[in-house]
């Protein structure tokens, strides 16, 4: 199961639906995109207490680069963005591209406006990438409907 930067953000913040949701997926294989380690782990003052409990999560997770898979995936939904008229930022498509290159399912917050991060991203591409498995919470699992659609 894939982390995204929104989930692990309030899970940092400790809130109380983020925590529950990790208790509930804690059985499954966690990964989190080298990209989503980069793009929340430079919001922190290495000092910080903060910064400490973000790598001691990283420590138990597996991370999963941007690979050639990836890259084609992220191409694919970029020209069909594009199509859409849609604009989301480079590292927002790449991101993913990881998740659907994996082929495994996205934790992320629970977002109902679009505003260019994974998880508004993903919510974007409901009608024909994703769909949506307990979204009564606030936090969603994304699952990829079909690997060949992009």
């Amino acid at each position: 199961m894939i982390l995204d930067s929104s989930f692990l953000i309030d899970l940092l913040a400790d809130d109380a639906a983020a925590v529950a949701k990790l208790d509930e997926i804690t059985d499954r294989q966690l990964t989190v995109p080298t990209l989503v380690y980069t793009e929340v782990g430079v919001g922190f003052d290495p000092e910080t207490a903060t910064a400490a409990r973000f790598e001691e999560i990283m420590q138990q997770v597996t991370l999963v680069a941007y690979d050639d898979e990836a890259a084609r995936r992220a191409v694919g939904i970029q020209r069909q963005l594009c199509q859409q008229g849609d604009q989301v930022g480079a590292v927002d498509v790449m991101i993913a591209g990881i998740v659907l290159a994996c082929g495994v399912p996205a934790v992320r917050r629970a977002e109902r406006h679009h505003s260019g991060a994974l998880s508004d991203f993903l919510f974007l591409l409901d009608n024909s990438l994703f769909k949506y498995c307990f979204c009564e919470t606030l936090y969603c699992v994304a699952h990829s409907a079909t690997m060949d659609e992009v």
